[in-house]
């Protein structure tokens, strides 16, 4: 069975970046329908913690959560509306708030930061990075970065009530 699961990431992943086409949507506002995180899997408290992390920054950031779950497998997910008034500051939030659950748990295990493909996060602070001109994504990455990391360091104990909630109702 995980064989068959990691196929199915591994033509998920090359169907991404094979679809994108040029790879850049440079000039084409971000969507303003919810933004979805992606479903992994590691230890149920970990992956409480690292949605948890997803959680919080959102709301940091001005985002809306729309809904967060732990599953009965041990997955997890978050689906968010962003926020930020350009197009800019919508990546740079959803840069932060794709590194929260990173930064909450210190790892993401399960989220598909591989040596040879990137899914998961990694996957989704690329894509969102697409948005913007290539000469601003560094800077918006890296802004992005910075901001989530405050965040998560600012807010832990509403992380952990999040998590703690989240492991218990497996969902909020």
């Amino acid at each position: 069975m995980n064989g068959f699961v990691g196929l199915c990431v591994v033509l998920l992943a090359v169907w991404c970046l094979c679809s994108s086409g040029s790879g850049s949507t440079a000039g084409r506002s971000i969507p303003r329908r919810g933004l979805t995180g992606h479903v992994h899997s590691g230890p149920r408290s970990t992956v409480a913690t690292h949605e948890g992390g997803h959680v919080v920054v959102a709301r940091g950031v001005g985002g809306r959560v729309k809904s967060a779950r732990i599953y009965s497998d041990g997955s997890g997910l978050v689906t968010w509306t962003g926020a930020g008034k350009t197009d800019y500051e919508q990546v740079v939030n959803a840069v932060a708030f794709l590194q929260g659950g990173r930064y909450a748990a210190g790892t993401s295990e399960g989220c598909g930061d591989g040596w040879l493909f990137k899914s998961g996060d990694a996957l989704s602070v690329e894509q969102v990075l697409k948005y913007l001109p290539t000469d601003q994504r560094a800077k918006a990455r890296a802004e992005g970065e910075r901001k989530g990391a405050r965040i998560v360091s600012s807010r832990g104990g509403e992380i952990a009530r999040v998590a703690d909630r989240l492991d218990q109702r497996g969902r909020i």
